[in-house]
Parts: structure tokens; sequence; C-alpha cells
């Protein structure tokens, strides 16, 4: 294991997490148009995106010219890895990053005053295509891309479906922090956007396991890969995690949400900060696994 398998590692988990608050954040601030969420939340987080897609590829060039860090900035080596399966996955996230990045600058100026209200609908549809786009860069990286059709949707629906869900936690717990109890509108929208998302999040996780199947399908030879490979193992770990983020989100929305009049909004949203912040430790946890899995192991080792 050398510094750069370790290189890119981290610099492919940085890229997931941009992807994943990216994408969540752009579902959050649909359900609860709040300024900030765009100028401090969404915009930055399509910001770090593009810069982690980049270190990301100079990394990959760093690693395959081995020329020290500044073999990173090889403009031969980087021509030549633009021309291959990589170069076309970092295209994806580029474009998907930039028009998330518009559709938040668009949503941001609709938001701020009447004269811009039509860039609402643009700036919708630009960020249905960058979530689009992010999901098509992982059908054409990583163990999928020499599979079928139904094993490279099945890696779209999954990216989306975890981005939705797990994507959204970071946004909801700043919108649970920032809101202010005694305004009423402020609170009936954050209940509203987070019965909302309490509801839809169990289509996604369902859709998120299902999807997970079908690739683990694909990917394992045989059921005994799960104990007896390194790959294995580290999706059972992984799988584990995600049942304990389900069980918090459970816990949630079935004994904090339902108690949203009888217990006080500040009460419960106190409560979903201590609950959202542990989920989001495992998001972390699940982000590094993911990244070890898709770089220093692979399926069958």
């Amino acid at each position: 294991m050398t510094a750069w398998d370790w290189l890119s590692t981290v610099s492919k988990g940085l890229m997931y997490l941009a992807m994943l608050t990216t994408v969540g954040g752009l579902f959050v601030a649909f359900y609860y148009p709040q300024l900030w969420l765009w100028r401090r939340y969404l915009i930055p987080a399509s910001l770090v995106g593009l810069v982690s897609v980049c270190l990301y590829f100079l990394v990959q060039i760093g690693q395959v010219n081995q020329g020290g860090l500044a073999g990173m900035l090889d403009l031969q080596m980087g021509q030549i890895l633009a021309t291959t399966v990589l170069g076309d996955g970092m295209r994806w996230r580029i474009s998907g990053f930039m028009l998330i990045l518009l559709s938040g600058l668009a949503m941001l100026l609709a938001d701020s005053s009447t004269r811009f209200a039509r860039l609402a609908t643009p700036g919708f549809v630009l960020g249905i295509a960058g979530v689009l786009a992010l999901a098509m860069s992982l059908a054409v990286l990583g163990h999928v891309n020499t599979l079928d059709l139904t094993a490279r949707l099945a890696v779209m629906l999954h990216f989306m479906a975890v981005s939705l869900w797990a994507g959204a936690l970071l946004p909801l717990l700043v919108a649970c922090r920032s809101f202010d109890a005694n305004s009423s509108l402020q609170t009936q929208s954050l209940h509203r956007t987070l019965l909302q998302f309490s509801h839809a999040g169990w289509f996604f996780l369902s859709l998120m396991l299902l999807s997970g199947i079908v690739m683990m399908v694909y990917l394992l030879d045989e059921l005994s890969e799960l104990s007896g490979s390194q790959y294995g193992r580290l999706l059972m770990l992984k799988i584990g995690l995600v049942l304990v983020m389900m069980l918090a989100g459970a816990f949630n929305k079935f004994l904090l949400l339902s108690r949203w009049q009888s217990s006080g909004p500040g009460e419960v949203t106190r409560k979903l900060q201590g609950v959202i912040t542990a989920e989001i430790g495992l998001v972390l946890l699940v982000v590094a696994v993911t990244s070890v899995m898709t770089t220093l192991i692979g399926p069958g080792r």
C-alpha cells in the first residue's frame, strides 16, 4: 500500500462527500427554500465538489507518473488520462457540479428578488440535470463500468437514493440549529420539511436496498464471499452501519417528530440535532469504507 493509494482513497472520499452533500442539499433546498441554504451551503458545496474532482484527477496523474508531487502536474500524462474512462467520469462529475452550482445561483437570485422569479424553473431543471450527471459518472467508473445496463442503472439509482437520504442530513442539521422557534412561519416550514423528508426517506431507503441487492448480485460470485473475502467483510460492515442509520431514522420519525406539538418545536429540534449529528458520523464511516472498497480492494479480494 503506497502513499498514492492512500491519497487516492482520501481524495475519492472527499469527492464522494461532495457528491452526497450537493445532491442532498439540493433536495432540502427545494423543500425548505431559505436563502442561506443556497448562499452558505449549496453553492460552497458545489465549489468544493469541483475542487475535489480536480484534486482526485491530479492524484491519479501522480500515481501513474510516480514522479512525486511534481508528477501530479505532468500535462502530457493528464492529456492521456483525459482520453480514458477516468477522463469520461471526471467530465461527468465536473458537469454535474457545475450544473448544480448554476442551479444554486439561479435559485438564489429567484428567492432574492421577484425580478428574477422566472429563474426558479430553469434552476430546478439545472439541478436535476446535475444530479443525473453525477449519477452517470458512477456508471462509467468503478466496478460496474464493464457490466451490463442493469448494473449501471442500479449503481445510478443507489447513488441517488443514498444522496437524497444521507446527503440531506447536514443541511437538515443546519436548518434545525438556525431556525427561529419564535417565528410561526419558520416553525411550520421546518416541521413540514422534516415530515416530508421522513416520509420520502423510507422510499429512498427501499430504493437504496433494492439497488444495493442488485449490485451485490453482480459484484459477488457467491454469498460466501461476504465472510470469505476482504471486500465482503467490508460490505457487511457497510450494511451494518446503514442498518444503524435506519434505526436512527425510525427513532426520529416515530419518537421525536410525533412529539412536535406536545413537547414543543424547540425541545424536539434540540433532540433531533443530537441524533442527526450521530447519523452524519455514521455517513462519514460509510463513505470511508466505500472509498477503501472501491480504491484499495475491489470485488473478489
